[in-house]
C-alpha cells in the first residue's frame, strides 16, 4: 500500500510537471515572435523549441532522479525521515554525482531504447513482422530496467548516513 500512495503521488507529480512542460513548449513561436521583435534579426522557433527541449530534458533527469531517491529513502527509513530529506535528495540529484550518474543513465539506456522503440526495419507482413516488433519492444523493456537498476545504486549512496569519526 505504501508503494502505492508513492507511485500515485509521483504520477500526479509527472502529471503537473508535464502539462506545465507542454504549455511552455506551446509558447515558443511567441517567444520567438518577440525575440525577432526586439532583435530586430529572425529567429526561428525551431531553435527555441529545441532549447526548451533540452532543458526540459535535464528537467525531468531531475525529477525523475528525485522522486526514485526519495522512493528509496521512503522504504528504507519511513516517510517523516524521507520528507525531511527532501532538499538533501533534490541537491543530490540536481548538483552532485548522482545527477551525472542519472544523466548517463538516461542518455545511455533511455537514448538506445528510444532509438530500438522507433526503429523500423522493413519486414515481410505476417509472422516476421510481428515477432521483430514483440523482440525490439521486449529489448526496450529491458534496456529500461537495466537503467533503472543502474541509476537505483547511485541515488541509494544519498540515504547512506555518513558515520561519525571515532572519540579517542
Amino acid at each position: 500500500m505504501p508503494t502505492a500512495i508513492v507511485g500515485l503521488v509521483s504520477l500526479a507529480v509527472v502529471w503537473v510537471l508535464g502539462t506545465a512542460f507542454a504549455w511552455i513548449n506551446v509558447h515558443s513561436i511567441e517567444v520567438a515572435s518577440f525575440l525577432t521583435f526586439y532583435s530586430g534579426k529572425p529567429v526561428s522557433h525551431v531553435l527555441i523549441e529545441n532549447i526548451y527541449d533540452v532543458i526540459e530534458g535535464l528537467l525531468w533527469v531531475v525529477i525523475g532522479g528525485f522522486l526514485l531517491s526519495f522512493y528509496i529513502a521512503y522504504l528504507r527509513v519511513g516517510w517523516r525521515d524521507a520528507r525531511r530529506q527532501t532538499g538533501k535528495f533534490l541537491a543530490g540529484c540536481t548538483f552532485r554525482t548522482p545527477f551525472l550518474t542519472s544523466l548517463v543513465s538516461v542518455v545511455v539506456f533511455g537514448g538506445i531504447a528510444s532509438e530500438l522503440a522507433n526503429w523500423h526495419p522493413m519486414a515481410p507482413p505476417g509472422f516476421w513482422d510481428y515477432t521483430q516488433i514483440v523482440l525490439r519492444f521486449t529489448v526496450v523493456l529491458i534496456l529500461i530496467s537495466v537503467g533503472v537498476l543502474f541509476w537505483s545504486p547511485s541515488l541509494a549512496r544519498l540515504q547512506v548516513a555518513r558515520r561519525a569519526a571515532p572519540q579517542i
